[in-house]
């Protein structure tokens, strides 16, 4: 059993053998005639291995991004403790404005976000709302071949330097006229003695407890810095962590105060760190462990119906007069986060196999999504969200309240808002699938309904996580159309004219739901469909409900994935609330029949914060595909095993000269002249010319 402190270390160790994190050196993207030899120069301290790092490319015209290139490779030493590498991006775009991003999926932090010819705000992944930096230089159409933007000066650190050129390119190695100083110093910052423990909090009562920490740090820390103290969860992990106080200073000395939250749990593990952000330096962990009390814990449970369901949906009396109503599902009482939740038509979810064939079963292209807006990350439980087709209104629409301005739980914006992102090729009718994504998304003015229009013969509308798995959705028509994951088929026959509502109870429930013709004025679009649905409203609004009606899961589990790092198999997962978690099972097989448990991870017990857990795979099989697998256990005993697997190739590892033979098949040595074919492990061949 490891702790997930020591796991993380283990993973940090080849990544974090400096604490100071690489940036991005030289930048290429334009020159006379065609552009040649684009890319980025990333530069750092020596021995830093970029292998949790990518550079990703953004579009300044909307903010989103187009490529993504993984980095590898260790930064040699050019001198001084200090090196670059070089990564050819072709097609990099040529400005008025365009950035680059850098970003460490390691630890899911962005570095930096820079851009040339003007700035932008980012509206795409991983950089999502963060502001681009403008480097003040720029290329052209008559740039010289050969010629870059780089950074000069002295100093150690991205922001020592400044931006220069065009100028002669220097790819893969430091540039000309920056010197590295002090020669073979990386900053360093030292976390010291903790103050004011053992700490007291009360979550029933909020309230928090408060100390100070010391620190000293060595290099040059550029005006503005701020450092930053870090609170590991009770287990001493920083997969996650929190800040706690802060400090803007560029002294390499000092005491920052904090305040601890009201709502930890208690323990005895806690541990802290200082970090900065001009250069980002991580620190080092205090020295001794930090106690916690919690006096009187508060757990809000939260349901596994946390996101948007659909309420009601109508195909409207004439024309394209559609709309669909959703509730924001969650603990009674709470907000809840729907950013980049999809809202799409069917996508062959709701297909039968045998009418597998795009358009024919209601699959239109693209879909829309939730705008990364502050807004949507607050949304009260409970609340309706009515969106419509502006280009033909439907006539029982309330009037437009996009941001709930008069406080009564509706929001009714139409497609065209800002408020919303639309992807107009994914998924696609000639290859229906769950795929949602790379995709470009455009923002307003939105011109077209055409992605959520509904078929009259027979269509589906549905709901899906931001990741893309599927959430919630109904159907209706003919033997073409089913009802999808959760047999939520309304009825049988054409759609033309007609709508579907819910009552109350379990939304995956179809006994719960009620379909008929537009004609009847059964249309409420902002209202209560029924009474049993206003009974069950308010019961979502209420905090001091007696009973929520959503079913409360244990465990929420956001994100479960792996990928190989150097040599190991990295396994890592979040959850999004955990009540009663005593542990999770990781579990590996090369056949998807037989599995092997290869770590017990203990859990956080009670949390309603994101929490990061991550393991190293050592003992895989070589020359195999391995998958992986997740389950969690309850303190009562109670087991869930979580539906993803994850697979990671490691055929390709290993990889030996098995023989050598000649053109006829006999077996030679590596020194007989002629034609040799080199026969590898992994069962390829090359052929080779020896002289």
């Amino acid at each position: 059993m490891l702790r997930a402190i020591q796991m993380l270390a283990i993973l940090l160790l080849p990544i974090l053998s400096f604490s100071q994190a690489p940036w991005i050196n030289e930048i290429h993207y334009d020159n006379s005639s065609g552009d040649v030899n684009e890319g980025i120069e990333v530069a750092g301290p020596a021995g830093t291995n970029l292998a949790c790092y990518e550079l990703i490319p953004y579009n300044g015209n909307g903010g989103v991004s187009y490529s993504n290139t993984a980095l590898s490779g260790t930064i040699p030493d050019e001198g001084c403790g200090y090196g670059a590498i070089w990564f050819p991006i072709a097609g990099l775009q040529n400005g008025a404005p365009d950035g680059i991003a850098l970003y460490d999926n390691c630890t899911n932090t962005l570095i930096s976000l820079l851009s040339y010819e003007g700035t932008f705000v980012a509206v795409s992944a991983p950089a999502t709302g963060a502001n681009s930096t403008d480097i003040g230089v720029a290329e052209t159409s008559s740039t010289p071949i050969g010629e870059s933007l780089q950074l000069t000066g002295s100093g150690n650190n991205s922001g020592a330097f400044s931006w220069t050129g065009p100028s002669a390119a220097s790819p893969g190695t430091l540039n000309t006229g920056q010197t590295i100083a002090p020669c073979g110093a990386a900053n360093t910052i030292t976390s010291g003695a903790v103050s004011g423990g053992p700490f007291t909090v009360n979550c029933t009562n909020s309230t928090s407890d408060a100390g100070t920490i010391d620190f000293t740090s060595s290099g040059t820390f550029n005006a503005g810095n701020v450092y930053s103290v870090e609170l590991s969860d009770a287990s001493g992990s920083f997969a996650t962590p929190t800040v706690v106080g802060t400090l803007t200073s560029t002294a390499n000395t000092g005491t920052i105060s904090f305040t601890l939250p009201s709502t930890l749990a208690s323990g005895t593990g806690y541990l802290m760190r200082i970090v900065s952000d001009d250069p980002i330096v991580t620190g080092s962990t205090s020295t001794t462990s930090i106690q916690i009390i919690q006096a009187a814990p508060c757990v809000s449970p939260t349901p596994t119906g946390t996101g948007v369901i659909i309420n009601e949906w109508s195909n409207g009396p004439s024309g394209n007069q559609e709309f669909y109503e959703f509730v924001v599902a969650g603990q009674c009482g709470t907000l809840v986060d729907i950013r980049g939740y999809i809202l799409d038509d069917n996508n062959g979810t709701f297909t039968a196999p045998a009418s597998y064939s795009g358009t024919s079963s209601g699959i239109a292209n693209g879909h829309f999504r939730f705008a990364n807006a502050a807004q949507w990350s607050s949304i009260p439980v409970g609340s309706l969200i009515v969106v419509y087709n502006s280009d033909d209104p439907n006539p029982a629409l309330p009037a437009d309240d996009p941001t709930d301005a008069n406080n009564d739980s509706l929001y009714v914006v139409p497609h065209d808002d800002v408020l919303f992102e639309r992807c107009t090729t994914l998924p696609a009718p000639t290859a229906p699938d769950s795929v949602y994504s790379p995709c470009t998304y455009a923002t307003a003015p939105l011109n077209g309904w055409g992605p959520l229009s509904l078929r009259n013969s027979g269509d589906a509308i549905q709901v899906r996580n931001p990741d893309g798995s599927y959430y919630h959705g109904v159907s209706y028509g003919g033997s073409e159309m089913t009802g999808g994951p959760n047999n939520l088929k309304l009825f049988t026959g054409s759609g033309s004219g007609m709508m579907g509502w819910f009552s109350d109870g379990d939304f995956f429930d179809a006994a719960q739901w009620n379909s008929g013709p537009v004609s009847a004025g059964t249309e409420t679009p902002g209202l209560p469909n029924n009474a049993a649905n206003a009974a069950w409203l308010v019961l979502m609004r209420d905090p001091s409900a007696a009973s929520c009606p959503i079913v409360v899961l244990p465990v929420e589990l956001i994100n479960f994935g792996g990928k190989r790092i150097d040599n190991d198999n990295l396994l890592y997962w979040q959850t999004q609330t955990e009540i009663n978690s005593s542990f999770f099972t990781l579990e590996r097989s090369t056949d998807l029949k037989e599995w092997d448990v290869i770590s017990i991870e203990p859990a956080a017990g009670n949390s309603q914060d994101v929490l990061g857990y991550s393991f190293m795979d050592r003992g895989y099989e070589d020359g195999m595909m391995n998958y992986y697998r997740l389950s969690q256990t309850d303190f009562d005993g109670t087991t869930k095993t979580f539906n993803k697997t994850v697979s990671i190739d490691d055929t390709e590892l290993d990889v030996k000269l098995v023989k050598i033979v000649n053109l006829l098949g006999q077996e030679i040595s590596q020194d007989t002249p002629g034609v040799q074919i080199h026969v590898y492990s992994n069962g390829t061949s090359e052929k080779v010319f020896k002289l």
